[in-house]
């Protein structure tokens, strides 16, 4: 009797403090996001889609965020990005910093306007999925689906990054 109550004592014990499964997220924050990514199609709420396929890439480096028309190239229009990768679903929010002027109406004096996109994002598959709002809006995007005349659907293909040795 005193073996079997030990035995039930030791499995679970043994069982009860067994670590918990590894879940990845939908990235490292900013580390998860670092590289070259292609983009590749652009998703309106009115159902208009864009391809961009080879004409568009991502650079994530640290907290900065610079896009640019081909892979080798290093200016372009750059964000200053947060993250919050325990938010569910993660956030990415870009602030611009730098770049030449937005179509529209003139910069204020001093320079860039400070354009601010906030949004979601996600990674699956060596696809990055980033949804947000635009045009001034504060409201942040609920889902991965466009649902609003100011919000787009951007997904990206990781590529290697020619900058850093790697294939493009």
């Amino acid at each position: 009797m005193k073996r079997r109550i030990l035995a039930a004592l030791l499995a679970a014990g043994l069982l009860g403090f067994a670590p918990a499964p590894f879940l990845k997220g939908p990235a490292d924050g900013l580390d998860g996001l670092d590289g070259l990514w292609e983009a590749l199609t652009l998703e309106r709420s009115t159902g208009v889609a864009t391809t961009y396929k080879g004409t568009s890439f991502a650079r994530f480096e640290g907290d900065k965020l610079t896009f640019v028309k081909d892979a080798n190239a290093t200016a372009g229009v750059s964000y200053k990005i947060a993250v919050d990768d325990k938010a569910r679903p993660s956030t990415l929010d870009l602030l611009r910093t730098g770049g030449p002027p937005p179509k529209g109406p003139p910069p204020p004096k001093g320079g860039i306007p400070a354009v601010q996109f906030k949004g979601l994002y996600k990674i699956e598959g060596g696809r990055l999925y980033f949804i947000y709002s635009y045009s001034g809006a504060p409201a942040r995007p609920t889902g991965f689906k466009p649902a609003a005349a100011n919000q787009a659907l951007m997904t990206f293909k990781r590529i290697g990054d020619p900058l850093k040795g790697g294939r493009k």
